[in-house]
C-alpha cells in the first residue's frame, strides 16, 4: 500500500489505459470496413441481418487475400477463390493485430493466475495465526476470487479468442460473432453476484437473515436475564 499511497494511486490506471488505447487502435484500423470488405460481406450481412454492407457499420478481421482478374478477394473464414498464378497469401498487418490481441489476453490472464497462486500460498502460511472466523472469511473470499477468475474466461477470453482465431484455420464464425458482445455485457452483471451470494455476511443481508440472526441473539441474551430476575423476585 506504501507504493500506491496518495496521488500515486493514479499510477495503477496507466497499464489499463495503455491497453485500452492500443487495443482500440489495433481493433479499429485492421478491422475498419473498406470497399472490398463491403463487397465481400454483402451477401453475409444481407442473409443474416438483412442489412446493406455499404450502409452498415461492422468490423471484420481479414487474414488472407488473393487477386483474381484485378479484383481483390478477402478471406475471413470464408474460402476466397484462388488460382495457380494468384494464390492466397497472408496479410501481415492482420496477423500482427491478432498476435497483439492474443498477447494482451495471455498476459492479463497470466497475471490473474500468478496473483491467485500467491494469495493462496500466503493464506496457507498465515492460517495458523488466524482465528476460526478469520480463516472462514478468508476461505469464502478465496472461493469467490477463484470463481470470479473463471467468469472472465468464459465471458471474455474464450469468446473473443475464438472469434479472432478460428478464421485463421478457415472456420467460419458467421452470426455467432455477435454472441461475444452479449457475453461481455453479462460479465459486469454476474461478477458482483458471485461475491454477494458466496460471502456469508453479504448473503445474509441480501436474504434479510441479518434481522433474524439479530433477534435470535437478543432472545438468547434476554432469556437468562429474565430467569435471574424471576429468581430475585422469588427471594
Amino acid at each position: 500500500m506504501y507504493y500506491f499511497d496518495g496521488k500515486r494511486i493514479l499510477v495503477t490506471f496507466i497499464p489499463s489505459s495503455i491497453i485500452f488505447i492500443t487495443w482500440s487502435l489495433t481493433t479499429y484500423y485492421p478491422m475498419i470496413p473498406d470497399e472490398m470488405r463491403e463487397k465481400h460481406y454483402h451477401d453475409v450481412l444481407l442473409e443474416y441481418f438483412n442489412a446493406n454492407s455499404h450502409e452498415t457499420s461492422f468490423l471484420a478481421m481479414m487474414y488472407k487475400v488473393s487477386r483474381i482478374s484485378g479484383n481483390v478477394w478477402f478471406n475471413c473464414g470464408l474460402q476466397a477463390p484462388a488460382t495457380d498464378t494468384e494464390p492466397e497469401h497472408w496479410i501481415p498487418t492482420q496477423l500482427l493485430a491478432w498476435g497483439y490481441m492474443c498477447c494482451v489476453m495471455s498476459t492479463c490472464f497470466s497475471i490473474i493466475m500468478f496473483c491467485g497462486f500467491k494469495s493462496l500460498k500466503q493464506m496457507k502460511n498465515c492460517a495458523s495465526h488466524m482465528s476460526t472466523r478469520t480463516r472462514e472469511l478468508n476461505r469464502q473470499l478465496f472461493i469467490t476470487l477463484g470463481i470470479q477468475t473463471l467468469l472472465p474466461v468464459i465471458t471474455m477470453y474464450l469468446p473473443v479468442g475464438l472469434i479472432i482465431t478460428l478464421p485463421i484455420f478457415g472456420l467460419e464464425v458467421g452470426v455467432a460473432a455477435n454472441k461475444a458482445a452479449a457475453f461481455l455485457g453479462l460479465y459486469p452483471a454476474l461478477d458482483p453476484l458471485i461475491a454477494i451470494f458466496l460471502i456469508k455476511d453479504f448473503r445474509n443481508v441480501i436474504l434479510c437473515k441479518t434481522k433474524l440472526l439479530g433477534a435470535a441473539s437478543v432472545a438468547s441474551i434476554t432469556a437468562p436475564n429474565s430467569k435471574i430476575s424471576q429468581n430475585t423476585n422469588q427471594k
